[in-house]
């Protein structure tokens, strides 16, 4: 077994109508960029809620996900919010939404 990681779209969690896949997010805004995003996805705590996922393939696929950018320092959307004021930061919802795929290995 493998996986396959789709990002799916950021918004609003209101907003969001979920997919067939089991998904997963992360709080995203103007200032999170590439690399911190991979280390939340690595976080056991971002995909808990996701039955019987295997670490080891999941963290393979967090690999292939994100090596199609060399540079992982990029913000990964910059027009988005930042946050400052502790009001804000209490109100603040975008997340980046993601979805596992499965893939069943043929028996050779």
């Amino acid at each position: 077994m493998s996986y396959l990681i789709h990002h799916l779209e950021h918004c609003n969690s209101q907003y969001f109508r979920g997919h067939h896949l089991p998904t997963f997010q992360i709080m995203v805004d103007g200032n999170i960029t590439l690399a911190q995003i991979q280390d939340e996805m690595l976080d056991w705590q971002t995909t808990d809620h996701i039955e019987d996922i295997d670490r080891h393939e999941f963290k393979k696929a967090v690999d292939v996900c994100f090596s199609m950018n060399p540079d992982l320092s990029i913000k990964y959307c910059a027009s988005l919010d930042v946050p400052t004021e502790e009001d804000e930061l209490e109100d603040y919802d975008c997340y980046a939404f993601f979805a596992l795929e499965t893939l069943e290995q043929e028996d050779e």
